[in-house]
């Protein structure tokens, strides 16, 4: 199964999740350059993100862990961030390394 990019540069799905998963949600950055996928994660316990550059088709960062099932992440305007709402808490991600900030 392949996922149309907005390049029209096709993307494995199963290459947006875990080996033997696929990626249940997906958000584009906001200038259409970069991916975040989501996926169930430590049989189906907690999720884990990915970030693709869809430029390359290569994964850019993770898998990171995210706590719990519930939540969403979302693309700063700018792209420079990424806000992850999983597990009750409120991260802010860097979007191109998935490092955390304090």
């Amino acid at each position: 199964v392949m996922a149309l990019t907005r390049r029209n540069f096709l993307l494995p799905v199963q290459e947006l999740g875990p080996a033997g998963g696929v990626a249940d949600g997906i958000v584009w950055s906001p200038d259409g350059k970069a991916l975040a996928g989501l996926s169930f994660a430590d049989q189906n316990r907690s999720r884990e993100l990915r970030l693709w550059d869809l430029e390359s088709g290569r994964l850019m960062a993770g898998p990171l862990r995210l706590p719990g099932l519930d939540g969403t992440v979302a693309f700063s305007p700018d792209r420079l961030w990424l806000l992850s709402t999983f597990g009750g808490e409120v991260q802010v991600l860097n979007a191109t390394n998935l490092y955390g900030i304090v």
